[in-house]
């Protein structure tokens, strides 16, 4: 077993990751499910999503994910890091309780987006989950990156700003689903 700087061993450290996850995945999930109930309009109808407007499910789905800095530092890391040091059976605990929130959470999106199906809606969370894990650390650099930046204006545009590119993929995304049912086999989402 190795142990870290700080001297806790990297399992002990993985497996306090893990729970660290779970926990702000539970905050997180609590915290949508309730902005996502608590104004009678706050998830309309996705429609509105083909007709341009700035659809507020989709805003309220990313400012939640993006207000919680420290559950996004850990999504991006849980795959590489944290799930490959840590016993199969914490996993299996983990993904199993991971799964039941984006159920539950799919659950929440399809009951306030009519017009997006089950599967779908449990798709749109999914997909938020995973697109944040590879958007978060492109959107929060290092700060010698950040530094590289503000020399160089010409690679700023390397840098995107978290919340509004996490809003336009879900965008992209749920429009795809309601002008392509058929992408519902192909995803594997078939019923």
């Amino acid at each position: 077993m190795s142990t870290s700087a700080a001297g806790c061993s990297t399992s002990a450290a993985a497996t306090v990751g893990l729970w660290v996850i779970t926990v702000h995945a539970r905050l997180g999930g609590i915290a949508l499910a309730s902005a996502s109930r608590s104004g009678g309009s706050e998830l309309p109808d996705v429609r509105d999503v083909l007709q341009g407007s700035d659809p507020p499910g989709i805003t309220t789905i990313a400012r939640t994910i993006a207000e919680r800095p420290l559950f996004c530092d850990l999504i991006s890391e849980m795959s590489a890091v944290l799930e490959r040091n840590v016993s199969a059976a914490a996993v299996q605990a983990f993904k199993s309780q991971s799964l039941d929130k984006v159920d539950d959470l799919g659950a929440v999106v399809a009951d306030r987006m009519p017009d997006l199906d089950g599967p779908h809606a449990r798709e749109t969370i999914a997909a938020a989950l995973i697109i944040t894990a590879g958007l978060w650390p492109i959107a929060n650099p290092a700060p010698h990156v950040t530094a590289m930046y503000a020399e160089d204006p010409a690679l700023t545009r390397a840098h995107v700003d978290f919340e509004d590119r996490l809003q336009q993929l879900l965008s992209t995304l749920i429009t795809g689903f309601l002008v392509a049912p058929e992408t519902r086999e192909r995803a594997g989402c078939g019923s």
